[in-house]
Parts: C-alpha cells; sequence; structure tokens
C-alpha cells in the first residue's frame, strides 16, 4: 500500500521530548526534575486531529498508560489523555509500523533502534529534540506540517449526518484479546497450527490490535509472544493482560481484560474488544464480547467470520454481535 495514502502517525517521546531540562535550575520534582515545553497543547491539538499519535516512551512500555495516568497526566494538557501508547518490550522500535507514513520525535535514539531504521530505509522518519529546549512541541509541529505538506495529507472523512451513531461516536481502538492453548492450536495437534488461518483473517482488519490473554503470558515475555506471529503482523501486538490472584476463578480471564482497560483508561466509548477463548468458565455468562472456540477443533471459518463481523460494527458504532459456542 502507499504510505501517503495512509495517515501520517506521529510517535511522540515525553522525557526530553514533551518535558525539557531547564538550563537555568529551575525544576519541578512532580515532572521529574523537567518542566513542561511551551506549545503543547496547540500541538497535540494538530496531530489528534491531523494525524494518528501515540506516547512511544519508557513510561509506555508494553502499551499501557498506566504510568502516565500515576505521574504526569494531570499536569499536561487534557488531550494528552485521549493519544494511545505504543506497546513495546525491549526496544522502541518495535513499536513502529514501517509500512505506514511516520515521524518519531525522541531525544536520543538507542544504537539498536537507529540500526533498525537504517537498515530499513526509516531512518529519514527519526527527529532528534534538545532535550533542553522549551520550544520543542512548536518546532514539532513546524516539522509535522512541513511532512504532511510534503507527502500530502490524508483527506478527513465527511462529517457524518447529525443524529447517526456514526455522528455520536468517535473512532474506537479495536482489541484483539487472544487465547493460544484451545485456540491457536487444538487440544492434542501441532502448537499453533491454526495461526496461520487466524493471520490471514487478522490482515484483512489493519486496524485490529492484539492483547495476549493467554496463560502463555506468565512463562513467556512479550518479545516471545511476539515472535510466534509472522514479522509483518508483530507490531500488531500491543501488550498483555495483567494476572490477577482470582484469575483462574469463575470470571477471572475478563476480570483480567477488564483490569488491562482500566489501566489503558479505555472504555466502551475509546475502545471495542472481543475474545477468543476456548473456556467460558473464565467469562462472565452470557459475556458479549467473548467468542467461544471449541478446544478440539481451535480457530476456524466460523470464528474467522464473526471477527469480520465485529471489526466492521466496531468500526461503524453499529452493535457488535459476537458470541458464538
Amino acid at each position: 500500500m502507499d504510505r501517503n495514502a495512509k495517515r501520517l502517525r506521529v510517535y511522540i517521546d515525553i522525557d526530553g521530548t514533551i518535558l525539557f531540562e531547564p538550563r537555568d535550575g529551575t525544576e519541578r520534582e512532580d515532572l521529574d526534575f523537567q518542566l513542561i515545553c511551551d506549545g503543547l497543547a496547540e500541538f497535540l491539538a494538530f496531530v489528534s486531529a491531523h494525524c494518528e499519535p501515540y506516547w512511544l516512551s519508557y513510561r509506555t512500555r508494553l502499551g499501557s498508560v498506566q504510568a502516565l495516568e500515576e505521574r504526569l497526566f494531570d499536569h499536561l494538557p487534557e488531550i494528552a489523555r485521549s493519544i494511545p501508547a505504543a506497546g513495546w518490550t525491549g526496544f522502541k522500535h518495535e513499536a513502529i509500523d514501517l509500512d505506514s507514513n511516520f515521524v518519531w520525535f525522541e531525544d536520543g535514539l538507542d544504537d539498536v533502534d537507529r540500526e533498525f531504521l537504517t537498515t530499513h530505509g526509516r531512518l529519514d522518519a527519526f527527529v532528534t529534540v534538545d532535550m533542553t529546549n522549551r520550544r520543542n512541541p512548536i518546532l514539532m509541529l513546524d516539522a509535522v506540517k512541513a511532512r504532511l505538506a510534503a507527502t500530502g495529507p490524508s483527506k478527513p472523512a465527511p462529517p457524518p449526518t447529525p443524529g447517526t451513531a456514526a455522528a455520536a461516536l468517535p473512532v474506537r481502538r479495536r482489541l484483539i484479546f487472544l487465547d493460544f492453548d484451545g485456540v491457536l492450536h487444538a487440544d492434542g495437534e501441532e502448537v499453533f497450527a491454526k495461526l496461520e488461518l487466524f493471520e490471514r483473517y487478522l490482515a484483512q482488519m489493519p486496524d485490529a490490535q492484539i492483547v495476549i490473554s493467554s496463560s502463555w503470558r506468565q512463562a513467556h515475555d512479550v518479545e516471545f509472544l511476539k515472535s510466534v506471529f509472522s514479522p509483518s503482523l508483530r507490531h500488531r501486538i500491543v501488550g498483555i493482560t495483567p494476572t490477577l490472584d482470582d484469575g483462574y476463578d469463575p470470571g477471572g480471564r475478563q476480570r483480567e481484560i477488564e483490569a488491562f482497560l482500566r489501566d489503558a483508561r479505555l472504555d466502551g466509548d475509546s475502545a471495542s474488544w472481543i475474545a477468543l477463548d476456548d473456556a467460558a468458565f473464565y467469562f462472565d455468562d452470557n459475556c458479549p464480547h467473548l467468542v467461544v472456540v471449541p478446544a478440539e477443533r481451535a480457530f476456524g471459518e466460523a470464528e474467522g467470520c464473526v471477527l469480520l463481523e465485529w471489526y466492521a460494527a466496531a468500526g461503524s458504532g453499529a452493535p457488535v454481535p459476537t458470541t458464538i459456542v
């Protein structure tokens, strides 16, 4: 796909980028001895309206904004809360979608990240900012506008008709909470025997993101879990659900999913989610988000069709009928 036909993704670091280290010794302990840069509200408002912004910081590792909620959001412009976190585990480049038109603002690039961008011919998408410059967002806004002018900004969709469902609902993130055993392979079957089929359906849902809810997350780190998937899809893995003490009790996995959503500050207006799992026991009775996959055969065409129906409905604001047993 032509990169220029896509909405510009803007990856934004935090420390040394939208927060700066003052030269005069003025500092704030509640901002980790930094200050908020000038022009931040205007920058965030512009990229939220015209681009696809993501936080990409050590504070948002694994795709969670919990650290931002605890330390920063109360001090930042309110619009900052609406920007999602880009998930990564070992190196920030894991969050970058190479197929997209993107720009990445950061005060310093790790050697591994630099090598990655260089190898893929995308180093020109990286912009270094000065950690001591309080005007960073003003300069970043100029850089974004220049890139939009050079590549051609994606045209916004026409406004929906007043009174329609689309007019009432914002664009929502679409999250698939994915189990492994009994879903990506059947009982007694070769591990990940159904992964290729699942990925074929995933490829038809370009904005859908994966959160691992499988018990595999307790034995393996996110980097390993990502390696299970095809390289072109690994950036879609944005996190894992937390492990709760009652996670193996009735309804436990659903509570872990709900905890993930709370940590990410996502609700029914900002996200639509669906869970693929072979154990209805781990969810509330008649959970409307659950697709129960028969463990004896694992993921199949029936589940794939339900995923596509959910994806289309989640984007339109239509009701989302997802439960099949």
